[in-house]
């Protein structure tokens, strides 16, 4: 919590039978430093969508070079596909159509590279290394602007309350 400590980390977990799963979030409590408020209200909705944008094209790049598919076969794109069928975000009326974009896409893209991480495929040791750092840090970024995103949604939901009308 601003300016108090304590911070509360999602555990996200699948449960039910295959076709039919759920996912369960749960959100765990733990000590942390006090985070200065002005941190976060300085959170601004252009830069986390400018940085995000540059991070994606940036591993796509690196992928590219690689010179393999992130995804080894059409399957891993169907089950990323069903995965989001239908998906409802559970997200607030009156978000900003950016945070409920960089939200989702960050959302999207979270979900490709867990797939994309379960496969290997047949690649020599040294592209899947290489493949593997890069999802990895793809996924760093897009959990960076998830969780960014949501916070300044967050407290511009909360500025938008607290406004007299």
């Amino acid at each position: 919590m601003p300016s108090l400590g304590g911070v509360l980390v999602p555990r996200l977990e699948y449960y039910g039978p295959a076709g039919d799963e759920g996912l369960k979030l749960t959100l765990e409590p733990h000590d942390s430093d006090p985070v200065p408020i002005h941190r976060l209200e300085a959170l601004a909705l252009a830069d986390i969508d400018r940085r995000f944008r540059e991070a994606l094209l940036a591993h796509v790049g690196v992928l590219e070079s690689l010179h393999i598919a992130p995804f080894l076969g059409s399957s891993a794109r169907e089950r990323v596909d069903e995965r989001l069928d239908g998906a409802r975000w559970a997200l607030p009326p009156g978000l900003r159509p950016r945070a409920m974009r960089i939200i989702t896409t960050a959302g999207l893209v979270v979900a490709a590279l867990d797939e994309a991480l379960t496969t290997s495929g047949g690649l020599d040791a040294g592209s899947v290394a290489a493949r593997e750092r890069t999802l990895r840090s793809l996924l760093d970024e897009a959990e960076l602007a998830l969780a960014q995103a949501a916070t300044a949604a967050a407290i511009g939901l909360a500025h938008d309350a607290a406004r007299p009308r």
